[in-house]
């Protein structure tokens, strides 16, 4: 399986040893404050995550039901 937004292309699997249990993803991108208001917007339990203010800027956290995270980081 794969998600996609503009140009990043991520591959998902549940294979057992293609990934270790709780891996977090750090994706840089602009724009992730309205990244979080659209994701605040969507009706589904992962899409509603905080939004932390970091030194280099807003940073979103998104963590599925086995522990793994994708972390949206604001980059200019």
């Amino acid at each position: 399986m794969q998600i996609w937004r503009g140009g990043l292309v991520l591959h998902l699997t549940g294979h057992f040893g293609a990934a270790s249990p709780g891996a977090t993803v750090f994706i840089p991108m602009t724009g992730v404050r309205d990244f979080h208001a659209s994701r605040s917007a969507a009706n589904h339990p992962h899409s509603s995550p905080g939004l932390v203010d970091q030194d280099r800027g807003p940073e979103m956290t998104i963590t599925d039901r086995f522990g793994n995270r994708m972390r949206f980081c604001e980059m200019d």
